[in-house]
């Protein structure tokens, strides 16, 4: 990493008011990509696309060896802030696709493939708010925002009403004066706070970056439907497959946004190498007047890029989406992060790595969910305490044509792609 930095005191004053209150008398210095200039170089570290740096920094043009998640011996190279890039696990042999490469029957006519391409972050606010928010009731609860009235398993956080899934609401009100809220979402909060430390780089910016360069795109299969996609569907059963880190097989990003697209799914995702069918994110789902919902086990975790370094997990996640025979249109994703993964993701961000104590509280800050512990006792405090996170999302029908366990070179996501700025 860079020795070259500036002395601010920007993120310690946003740290102490956060907190409650302290000293300003203490300046941090943090790199430059922190106030311009060198973000640009530093974006996909940022965003969660590439390694986040070591205690140790490379030589930059070093290289290392590295495994393929198939076996394969290939190099890293080191870049230019002294963080090794991705193992060069692209396809062998000129462009082809490596051993690993399958391509993969046609599905059936009852089977639908969806490709999320936009996620949609709701902008902070205090709640009440008189604006819905993305995200799912997670704990059944109906949190007033008056901290006189809270309880403490509110964890001091009035929830927010949503507009897309009104049974998200007490009552299932549409939203608005009036109508409280159950939906659990503090990651407008968390994003906004993330930029004090990431001046140059948005959260949302992070999340269709990736998207346009076809990094952190899900794909979604929808099976045993019973009729034609749309709002007069009713389908008590249907089957959902999730296919994280899915891989584009066209080599121009600006058709990840297009319908009817080919893509590969990632091995990693699938409990057997090549088998679609065997996907790890798989559940019973149903589809109301053409919206497509399901909630999955509280064992099962979506590996999700938040856009502030790293991918998290989020836990006892539910997605929501209406669909037609083309697209999927009002999607909401939500889930929570636990607080001590989110603490791990903010102090890893470089130039943080001395602020452990201080992020703690931080964090904390952001909890608005208790959680058990191994007794089944629930609480908002560290090392419990889970962090509700909402995101809208867009889809349009895909075409899984393929499993590979990497990008093949030259697609769009691939190292040697041309991605759309």
């Amino acid at each position: 990493m860079a020795s070259r930095g500036r002395t601010s005191r920007i993120g310690s004053l946003a740290l102490c008011a956060l907190m409650g209150g302290c000293e300003p008398v203490f300046t941090c210095t943090f790199p430059d990509f922190y106030f311009g200039g060198d973000a640009g170089p530093y974006a996909g570290l940022l965003c969660g696309d590439d390694p986040l740096p070591s205690e140790s920094p490379c030589v930059a043009a070093s290289t290392a060896p590295c495994v393929c998640r198939d076996g394969r011996a290939r190099t890293m190279t080191c870049g230019r802030y002294g963080v090794f890039g991705p193992c060069a696990c692209g396809s062998l042999d000129g462009g082809a696709p490596g051993a690993s490469f399958r391509s993969v029957a046609p599905p059936d006519p009852r089977t639908y493939d969806f490709v999320i391409h936009r996620f949609i972050l709701d902008a902070a606010a205090e709640a009440p708010s008189n604006r819905g928010f993305y995200g799912f009731n997670l704990d059944g609860r109906f949190s007033p925002s008056a901290a006189s009235a809270q309880a403490a398993d509110d964890c001091s956080h009035g929830d927010y009403f949503s507009t897309v899934d009104p049974d998200q609401n007490r009552g299932s009100c549409a939203g608005g004066p009036g109508c409280q809220g159950g939906v659990d979402n503090q990651y407008p909060s968390v994003a906004q706070t993330f930029q004090v430390f990431q001046s140059q780089l948005g959260v949302q910016s992070c999340l269709s970056r990736r998207s346009s360069q076809g990094r952190g795109l899900i794909l979604i299969r929808v099976a045993d439907v019973d009729g034609a996609l749309g709002p007069a569907l009713d389908d008590p059963e249907v089957t959902v497959s999730l296919y994280p880190d899915a891989l584009p097989l066209f080599a121009e990003c600006a058709a990840v946004t297009r319908s009817g697209q080919p893509y590969a799914v990632d091995d990693l995702h699938l409990r057997v190498p090549g088998d679609p069918g065997s996907a790890r994110l798989r559940f019973s789902g149903s589809i109301v007047r053409g919206r497509l919902r399901f909630t999955a086990p509280a064992t099962s975790a979506l590996p999700f890029a938040l856009g502030i370094g790293g991918t998290s997990r989020l836990r006892a996640f539910q997605l929501r989406v209406s669909l037609t025979e083309t697209d999927g249109t009002r999607g909401n994703l939500g889930g929570f992060v636990d607080q001590t993964e989110l603490l791990e993701t903010f102090v890893r961000l470089p130039g943080l790595g001395a602020f452990r104590d201080a992020a703690g509280p931080l964090i904390q800050g952001f909890v608005d969910l208790a959680t058990p512990n191994a007794d089944g006792a629930r609480s908002c405090e560290s090392p419990q305490g889970g962090i509700g996170i909402g995101v809208g999302f867009e889809a349009v029908r895909a075409r899984i044509t393929a499993t590979t366990s990497s990008p093949v070179d030259g697609m769009c996501g691939s190292d040697a792609a041309t991605s759309s700025p």
